[in-house]
């Protein structure tokens, strides 16, 4: 039995899931790390994951929701509708954590090893750099989209 399988195991334990909402958001409070998705809900309640990442929640979702760079356009433009997440523990791997999930979810914007590398090290210095990768991630994800 495959432990990630979402039909029966769900990683995001704290609670939720919780609307896509800034209220919803500023209620998880500041530095407070762990793992997070986003997905839309679709008919009958069926989940349409978009994205699943890692880092401090409250600062990355706002960063979304506002279309922050390197990829908050890109994420918003699949119109999430909840967001799930949880705390990590320090002795977790939790890149490892967060290729699973997406392996199982299969987001509609799931990350390559490269990906994670190149986005972690992004900044806002980047920008135009950043802009760039994501008009190439984004052409790329049209022409081979999940099934």
């Amino acid at each position: 039995m495959n432990p990630l399988n979402p039909l029966i195991y769900n990683p995001f334990d704290a609670g939720g899931p919780w609307p896509f909402t800034k209220e919803a958001i500023e209620r998880i409070g500041p530095h407070s790390h762990g793992i997070y998705g986003l997905y839309r809900r679709g008919l009958l309640g069926r989940k349409h994951w978009i994205y699943v990442n890692y880092g401090e929640l409250q600062e990355d979702l706002l960063k979304i929701m506002k279309c922050d760079p390197p990829f908050g356009s890109v994420v918003l433009s699949q119109n999430p509708t909840h967001f799930d997440g949880r705390g990590t523990d320090p002795s977790e791997d939790v890149e490892k954590t967060v290729k699973d999930l997406i392996t199982a979810y299969r987001p509609s914007w799931g990350l390559s090893d490269e990906d994670f590398v190149r986005i972690r090290k992004t900044s806002q210095a980047d920008h135009r750099e950043t802009k760039q990768f994501l008009r190439r991630i984004r052409k790329a994800s049209q022409a081979h989209p999940h099934a």
